[in-house]
């Protein structure tokens, strides 16, 4: 179980250098790692899962309580979907300029050829959004009133600086990902048809059920494998930040990592299976595509909105497996 740690100065007079000297030597944490946590007034709120690391900072806290003050707190617990009401209902700007940035987008990417560069954009961004809500959110209590207070101040220009090349990196690695399944699964589909054929030859000295039903097998498969992707959504998020900052390496990695033998344990173990309910997200994603589909022809706004609460969906059972977990 996680436990969350505020560290703050007990004198102000003590220079930020001082906590970020403890950090450095806890948890062995950058200086840029450290600046993207910082509060306003030098403060900082993280959430530690080393129980070696926790007994260090509570010694650092006995030794100088004069200098510092570290409190910690359990992880705090509500209701996965509660929350993203919550922070869809806490910023209505940031819904209307996220859906006028994706409108806009989808109209422009129709145009030749620079259409092309325009939907690479709109997918950057829309991978880049749940990265920078979930990392925004990381930094908070996981309760209606801490899940308000982060998002009642988001603003979307705060995403183009730092989070389109994790975005970037989030849209290549699907890319990538996308190639290397199409090729596992042709391979497969060749493999299991040619046995098919070889079966049906064998037994029937025609062409018969067997060849078909083994190529449907691998599409089954096939659907599966991205059934599976699509409710591994959070985890691949987590791993976008979980070592810092968000960026065009760290994302790309996490995606790549769906085909590591680490990454496929930890999406069935209890700590991400029993995140608020998480296996339902599948299902979630799947129903909500279809009315997306089918709201899509009657309104935009509706459609529109729906996929913004599926990404702060995305991002806040992201932070729930980090802080959970």
């Amino acid at each position: 179980m996680a436990v969350r740690v505020v560290i703050s100065k007990s004198n102000p007079d003590i220079p930020d250098e001082f906590i970020f000297s403890v950090l450095s030597s806890t948890l062995g944490m950058t200086e840029e790692e450290y600046k993207s946590i910082r509060g306003e007034d030098g403060s900082v709120s993280l959430y530690v899962r080393d129980p070696g690391v926790i007994i260090k900072l509570q010694q650092i806290h006995e030794k100088h309580s004069s200098l510092l003050k570290v409190s910690f707190e359990s992880a705090p617990s509500g209701g996965v979907f509660s929350l993203t009401n919550e922070a869809v209902k806490a910023n209505w700007g940031l819904v209307l300029s996220w859906g006028a940035v994706v409108v806009l987008m989808a109209i422009l990417s129709l145009l030749p050829i620079l259409g092309v560069v325009i939907n690479i954009f709109l997918s950057v961004f829309y991978y880049a959004f749940p990265i920078f809500v979930a990392h925004r959110l990381s930094g908070s209590e996981l309760t209606p009133e801490g899940v308000r207070d982060v998002m009642a101040k988001l603003r979307l220009g705060e995403a183009f600086s730092s989070y389109l090349g994790a975005g970037f990196g989030f849209w290549l690695g699907f890319l990538v990902m996308y190639v290397l399944s199409v090729l596992i699964f042709v391979v497969l589909a060749l493999l299991f048809g040619g046995l098919g054929v070889f079966s049906d030859l064998i037994n029937h000295g025609s062409l018969k059920e067997g060849a078909v039903g083994a190529v449907l097998l691998v599409f089954f498969l096939m659907f599966l494998f991205w059934l599976w992707i699509f409710y591994s959504l959070p985890l691949i998020v987590a791993r976008c930040f979980a070592k810092g900052s968000p960026s065009f390496e760290s994302s790309f990695l996490a995606v790549l990592s769906v085909f590591t033998v680490p990454f496929i344990k930890e999406s069935f173990s209890n700590r991400y299976v029993g995140i608020g309910g998480i296996w339902s997200l599948a299902l979630t994603v799947g129903v909500m595509g279809l009315v997306v589909s089918l709201v899509l022809i009657i309104t935009i706004p509706v459609s529109v909105l729906i996929l913004y609460w599926l990404q702060i969906f995305l991002s806040v059972c992201a932070v729930f497996y980090i802080k959970k977990s």
